[in-house]
């Protein structure tokens, strides 16, 4: 009998989250308790970046705090196969973002004209037709390979990727 006393003395994700809801410092102690382990192995896992993890992990317990109406429950009150999915959902879109950005970085071809000058006091200084004859007086110190990557990418303006595969780097 105490075992069925003990079983409803348990609450819900759902009576949990309610409870968040009114900022029940308790209640959310109780559900972070319940779920934190678990979700952290799944997105470390997932991820493979521990660091990547833990910042999603800050953002996610902050976002249960602030606003725990997010989280689905289940018919028996629980949120632990929404949480599952949602996991999943956001390692799938941290490798799609990932995939993105090194996309973008291997196709856009670099021309120095698009960037600012991080020197702009050099220009002053010197004038276009020095500021090319010292770059070519470095970029012949070069080794071979470093300098084919540097006519291809700056004189063929091809992109970082064609490049590596050219060159089978």
């Amino acid at each position: 009998m105490s075992a069925k006393k003990n079983n409803k003395s348990v609450k819900s994700d759902q009576e949990l989250l309610k409870a968040i809801a009114d900022k029940d410092t308790k209640a959310f102690l109780e559900f972070y308790d319940r779920h934190a382990s678990r979700v952290y192995r799944q997105l470390v896992s997932g991820f493979r970046d521990k660091e990547a993890a833990e910042d999603f992990l800050q953002d996610f317990w902050a976002k249960v705090w602030i606003s725990p109406s997010f989280l689905l429950t289940n018919e028996e009150g629980s949120t632990t196969p929404f949480l599952h999915c949602y996991t999943l959902r956001r390692i799938a879109d941290f490798h799609r973002s990932r995939v993105a950005c090194q996309e973008i970085l291997l196709s856009a071809p670099l021309h120095a004209e698009e960037l600012t000058p991080a020197y702009s006091h050099v220009l002053e200084d010197m004038t276009k037709k020095e500021i090319m004859t010292e770059i070519s007086r470095i970029v012949d110190t070069l080794p071979e390979r470093d300098w084919m990557i540097y006519q291809l990418y700056h004189h063929e303006h091809q992109n970082v990727k064609t490049i590596a595969e050219q060159l089978s780097l």
